[in-house]
């Protein structure tokens, strides 16, 4: 696929991130439809000349002429959100990091969790390929405050609170 066949049957709007059809590649498709269905991962898909293509792949070939080398991260986690202010490119470790709250999660904070041995809340912060204690703390709030500093200054851009 390339960016000159992608504009000749789709539209992309960046503000939006939506594509819509400008040429049907199919009986099933009519100009002016708004392109791709959601799977069940909550990403949109669309099919052209035969092949699927994830949507906010084909927004970033859409707009820079290529397909990204390595993953796309979704900035605000909403699959379904493909504007492209918020699709950027990442490696596979940098797009964990921007993860949402585990579904397990008890403190409602990333990272924490209750330390029985201890009786305080424990800190835990991915680097790379190792978990690090960042501390022990009697106060969510205070585990929440030192927490949110380590992700910031290990994680960055890509830290997710």
């Amino acid at each position: 696929m390339t960016q000159e066949q992608l504009k000749e049957y789709l539209e992309y709007d960046s503000e939006t991130g939506i594509f819509k059809w400008i040429k049907p590649s199919s009986t099933k498709t009519r100009i002016g439809d708004i392109a791709g269905t959601p799977n069940g991962k909550g990403y949109i898909n669309i099919r052209l000349l035969g092949s699927p293509y994830r949507a906010h792949r084909l927004a970033w070939l859409y707009v820079y002429g290529e397909f990204p080398e390595g993953l796309l991260d979704h900035i605000d986690c909403n699959r379904s959100n493909n504007r492209i202010d918020n699709l950027r490119e990442a490696t596979s470790q940098q797009n964990s990091l921007n993860s949402s709250l585990g579904v397990r999660n008890k403190s409602g904070i990333k990272g924490v969790h209750w330390h029985s041995k201890s009786g305080k809340w424990r800190g835990v912060i991915r680097i790379g390929d190792v978990s690090i204690q960042v501390g022990l703390w009697d106060d969510l709030e205070q585990a929440a405050d030192e927490m949110y500093k380590a992700r910031q200054e290990q994680h960055g851009e890509y830290a997710r609170h």
